[in-house]
């Protein structure tokens, strides 16, 4: 899929966040993919799959899904 749909050109946002600043992911968007830490792909996954569940689809988080590699 990653080859098909390519990086997006937005980073991620966190889903849980509680103040008026959200967590960005910018690290997603300056280290190639193969290199990200398993740590911080599954924290994204988690974010992805969390946040639709509770706050429904958003762009950003289908087009990470699409591109980030699955566990």
């Amino acid at each position: 899929m990653r080859a098909h749909f390519g990086k997006p050109t937005q980073p991620m946002g966190e889903a849980w966040f509680m103040s008026s600043k959200r967590k960005v992911y910018a690290e997603l968007q300056e280290v190639p993919v193969e290199k990200i830490p398993q740590e911080l792909l599954r924290e994204c996954l988690f974010e992805i799959a969390s946040g639709i569940k509770c706050f429904g689809h958003r762009d950003e988080w289908d087009e990470w899904f699409k591109y980030l590699p699955q566990l």
